[in-house]
């Protein structure tokens, strides 16, 4: 197992469940990974390409929804059921690997839309 720059991934996975409003067990939902390899990334080892890419999407996801929904409205916003997400919470759409729904959202309320 890779160990290179354990102090930034350990920042990274911090500071992003911290700009989610995450606990650490809702942060692996949302990545689709163990709360296991969590703790691993919090202790320094590198995550693998695809988990880095996990983390990295989630991150510029988390930086867009920062700016149309409170930062600190956000750690009730990922549990609360949406009509438009056919009433699954945001969270739920994360484990099921819909982010892109998400994506969707977003440029729709940017667009001025209701995303109905």
């Amino acid at each position: 197992m890779k160990t290179a720059a354990p102090e930034r991934i350990t920042e990274q996975v911090s500071s992003l469940a911290e700009d989610a409003g995450m606990n650490y067990e809702m942060l692996a939902k949302a990545l689709s990974v163990s709360r296991r390899s969590i703790s691993g990334w919090l202790s320094g080892q590198e995550p693998e390409r695809i988990n880095r890419v996990r983390i990295n999407e989630f991150g510029r996801l988390v930086a867009e929804l920062r700016t149309i929904v409170k930062p600190e409205k956000l750690k009730t916003w990922w549990n609360q059921p949406v009509a438009n997400f056919d009433g699954s919470t945001p969270l739920q759409v994360l484990e099921r690997g819909e982010m892109d729904r998400l994506w969707r959202m977003i440029w729709e309320i940017r667009e001025g839309n209701s995303g109905d």
